[in-house]
């Protein structure tokens, strides 16, 4: 940390998508929530949330997204130092529906095309390399949370590594080949979810990292590690049962924050003298966060609507076995403008009901119906 700002408080340096999140929901009546997301925004917000303090490493435009994602960031006490506003690039936005099946289950769905005019929405951007020289000199952390590989990811996290923080890698996807193996071999935690499996397989090489969690969904998560001398195997922890279900979007930040606060707090040196039954116990907090964090709308809902110390009460009852009350959902907390102002193309010219195709949600949308 700067040492200007030393506390006793852990911190974690991120990297990697983060978006505004346009959260449109029955329970909101359709009323966009508009919120700091992406995994390493919901992330490094949530550890923030639990007491950490979190730098983000990122680039955003100089647009009005940037000052929702901003403005939201300030409120839970993000730290901005390094987060780069460039007016070459829009801050990237991702829009998640949320309706009930026919059976009154809920499911998301993402999408990344604008819900009034239908024109694709931007998408990440990396920083640059020569962005990085001012944090990398002047932060120090126990953890260098990152989902996306960039040079500018990679570099950061060999740097932390060398450092003696907790490099945890929870990729969305290969892109460069060359640069995910480079980002696979400074890994100490990988988590990924089991939609990935195949990729991961398809790799020329597996490194093997301290830990590599595979998250199942409602099935719960398999993880297993490694001592001096070799990999142990699987090993199965079910899913804990959510005090009710009503988006299970954010499920997987919640987890990787939850185990990161329970394990990382010491470092690498720490976390290398974790016993098997602290790991677990790790583990099982961030499958009790991500099972609570169901019980709301977005991905990070809950922190809208719970105070920190009633979320510990509920997480105990849930890693007790013990149902929790289902929680109880106050009116819209937040009085949101309508998703328009995200598309440069609404910006330009007046709104169309209709996309190109003639729906609102033409375009690329991925369904999710279970947490991952």
């Amino acid at each position: 940390m700067p040492k200007e700002q030393k506390t006793n408080a852990p911190s974690v340096v991120s990297m990697g998508l983060v978006a505004l999140d346009v959260v449109i929901g029955p329970e909101s009546k359709h009323v966009p929530q508009l919120w700091a997301g992406g995994t390493c925004g919901n992330v490094t917000t949530i550890l923030n949330y639990l007491g950490w303090t979190a730098f983000p490493l990122a680039r955003l435009g100089k647009d009005s997204a940037a000052r929702f994602v901003c403005e939201d960031l300030k409120k839970w006490n993000v730290r901005l130092d390094y987060v780069i506003q460039d007016a070459a690039v829009k801050t990237p936005v991702v829009i998640e529906r949320i309706k009930n099946d026919k059976h009154g289950h809920p499911q998301h769905r993402f999408s990344f095309t604008c819900p009034s005019c239908g024109a694709w929405l931007p998408s990440y951007r990396s920083m640059k390399l020569n962005s990085l020289k001012k944090p990398l000199e002047e932060v120090e952390a126990n953890v260098f949370f990152f989902d996306r590989v960039s040079p500018a990811s990679v570099q950061a996290a060999t740097h932390f590594a060398s450092e003696g923080s907790i490099v945890f890698f929870e990729p969305s996807g290969i892109g460069d080949p060359r640069l995910f193996q480079k980002a696979l071999e400074v890994a100490h935690v990988i988590k990924y979810s089991h939609q990935r499996v195949r990729e991961m397989a398809e790799l020329p090489s597996r490194p093997k990292p301290l830990l590599e969690i595979e998250t199942l969904g409602d099935e719960g998560l398999r993880y297993k590690t490694r001592n001096e001398t070799r990999m142990s195997g699987w090993k199965t922890l079910p899913s804990l049962s959510a005090p009710s279900i009503r988006d299970t979007a954010g499920a997987g930040d919640w987890c990787s924050a939850g185990i990161i606060s329970m394990l990382g707090a010491k470092g690498l040196k720490g976390f290398e003298k974790v016993s098997a039954k602290q790991l677990e116990a790790g583990l099982r907090y961030g499958q009790a966060l991500a099972a609570w964090a169901c019980g709301f709308e977005g991905p990070r809902g809950g922190m809208y609507e719970t105070s920190r110390v009633a979320l510990q009460k509920t997480v105990q009852r849930i890693l007790a076995g013990v149902a929790p009350e289902a929680p109880r959902h106050p009116s819209s907390s937040r009085a949101n403008e309508t998703a328009r102002f995200v598309c440069l193309e609404c910006n330009l010219k007046p709104s169309s009901k209709t996309g190109k195709s003639g729906s609102p949600m033409s375009g690329k949308d991925e369904l999710h119906s279970a947490a991952s």
